[in-house]
């Protein structure tokens, strides 16, 4: 009996380490790429609450390669990778690249990276009222929530 209960401690103790990796794995420094979570509103945000059901997006991933600067990114269900030129890019969760064919002083579209947070700026930006970034673990919970509908 005390070596099912041992078994069973242990067993705990190595779900609540893989756990706490997957929650936290975003936020190790040495990561090279950074995952954005997006959920729709298929209501109206009100103080920054969706008022009707969220539904997830297809999140994008970002790789940063901080020597050559460019960003390489890829959505989820996607037939494969682009690549972000006339970049800035610090690290992985801290960057900025513009769209075009050459680097402008004023630029009409900006693709922006603050610690983690994708933010866009130009003139077809999707409303931030529709499709918002949330954590990693609360698109999944959304997510279980759609595939359990």
């Amino acid at each position: 009996m005390n070596e099912d209960l041992g078994s069973a401690i242990v067993f705990l103790i190595i779900v609540v380490v893989a756990v706490c990796f997957w929650l936290f794995s975003e936020a190790l420094p040495f990561k090279t790429e950074t995952t954005v979570y997006k959920l729709f509103c298929t209501g109206a945000l009100t103080q920054g609450k969706c008022n009707a059901k969220e539904e997830t997006t297809n999140s994008s991933t970002y790789k940063a390669f901080v020597d050559q600067q460019t960003i390489v990114y890829w959505f989820e269900n996607s037939l494969g990778p682009q690549r972000l030129r006339h970049c800035a890019v610090r690290n992985a969760k801290n960057w900025s690249c513009q769209l075009g064919n050459q680097l402008e002083d004023n630029p009409r579209y900006e693709w922006l990276m603050i610690d983690g947070e994708l933010k866009e700026n130009g003139p077809t930006t999707v409303s931030p009222d529709l499709f918002y970034q949330v954590p990693k673990w609360r698109w999944w919970l959304v997510w279980v929530e759609e595939k359990l509908r």
